[in-house]
């Protein structure tokens, strides 16, 4: 898999895998897991919405302070949103 600019691998060695599902081109769902690693995002295309299963990760936008998420919790991210993201513990998301 090709990384996306503005990737900061927290280990040289950071793996990312998935799985997804197009229905559509409008919609897009799977299981997505990753090691740790950290990425800048710039206007990000899609509204998402991910609910962890395991591991831990921290999204801090340009314009606040950085949120953290653990397995149970789910988070969203707007289309156009700008920040990092941040992988903190191997974690997988869906």
């Amino acid at each position: 898999m090709q990384r996306r600019p503005g990737r900061e691998p927290a280990d040289r060695r950071a793996q990312e895998r998935g799985a997804l599902v197009h229905h559509g081109g409008t919609v897009t769902c799977g299981v997505w897991e990753a090691t740790p690693y950290a990425e800048r995002l710039d206007d990000y295309p899609v509204n998402e919405f991910a609910h962890v299963l395991s591991g831990k990760l921290a999204i801090t936008p340009d314009d606040g302070l950085a949120q953290t998420f653990g397995p149970g919790e789910a988070y969203c991210m707007p289309k156009g949103f700008s920040g990092r993201f941040e992988v903190i513990e191997t974690m997988r998301k869906s």
